[in-house]
């Protein structure tokens, strides 16, 4: 269903991400996530899973999160081979129940800014003074991004550091980011960037999807403060909310029609216009 989604893998064997999930490539949606408690992978325009996550390991749980509306069952295949030109994929084990949803990690799509300042070879994470992820580069049409996966089991802001040869530089996000279990930020075509504080460009607001039904994640870019409200009013003006985080899950039960999302900080005001849709 839309949302995240927790399953186990049902095989005795270690498949490939893409055979595995063979079946779900028709029902997937630019943007859906596969993720382990390490590991995660994004599904592109090209129809391929993109990421750190590349096989499904046997007695592992994993996090699907679908951007599709409808709700759609999917069976685990392995690959056997190619007849007349055709894949072949065997029919294992189709999902049948619905598992529980554990709180779990967060998840990062991030590039530097300027790569040709650095030469990365492990981008580290830190929570609180605690090291919680270490993540080389992949490459991506020509692009170093890094795909990390954030243990969530600290509260805080997150903090990041290039490595390289035994020197650690401090880098900034555009984007405040504190550890949240089960949030996910930064896209292929769109990673956060970071880089040192000096070259961090103006401030800008956005929200994802501007046509919601159950949920708004916000985005705010080069903001100094880490201090937000947002204040969301319709079309009449009237507030019909007021959050302090970047992530709006009260609004399921709004009537559809337009709202507008204003965000206060102490240096920096801006709206973004938002569409209520019915499911």
């Amino acid at each position: 269903h839309h949302g995240w989604n927790s399953f186990p893998y049902l095989l005795t064997a270690t498949s490939g991400l893409t055979n595995a999930m063979a079946d779900y490539i028709e029902k997937a949606s630019v943007g859906d996530i596969v993720k382990s408690q390490t590991q995660f992978a994004v599904f592109n325009a090209d129809g391929h899973w993109i990421g750190s996550l590349s096989a499904l390991v046997p007695g592992e749980g994993y996090l699907l999160y679908r951007n599709g509306e409808s709700t759609v069952p999917f069976t685990f295949h392995t690959y056997s081979g190619a007849k007349n030109g055709k894949e072949i994929y065997n029919e294992k084990s189709r999902i049948k129940n619905d598992f529980p949803l554990p709180a779990t990690n967060m998840t990062i799509i991030a590039k530097v800014d300027d790569p040709s300042t650095y030469k990365p070879v492990n981008l580290s994470t830190y929570i609180g003074g605690s090291l919680v992820s270490k993540t080389e580069p992949i490459e991506v049409d020509g692009d170093k991004l890094f795909f990390l996966t954030v243990g969530t089991d600290k509260p805080g802001q997150l903090k990041f550091f290039i490595e390289e040869e035994g020197e650690k530089t401090e880098l900034f996000a555009n984007i405040p980011l504190k550890a949240a279990a089960n949030r996910h930020f930064g896209s292929l075509d769109n990673p956060v960037l970071l880089a040192p504080k000096s070259q961090l460009s103006t401030p800008g607001f956005q929200a994802y999807p501007t046509a919601f039904t159950d949920h708004v994640d916000f985005m705010v870019t080069n903001l100094a403060s880490e201090d937000v409200r947002i204040i969301i009013r319709n079309a009449a003006g009237m507030t019909v909310d007021e959050i302090t985080s970047l992530h709006w899950a009260d609004c399921e039960n709004l009537s559809a029609g337009v709202y507008f999302a204003t965000l206060y900080t102490e240096d920096y005001t801006a709206t973004v216009k938002l569409v209520k849709v019915k499911r």
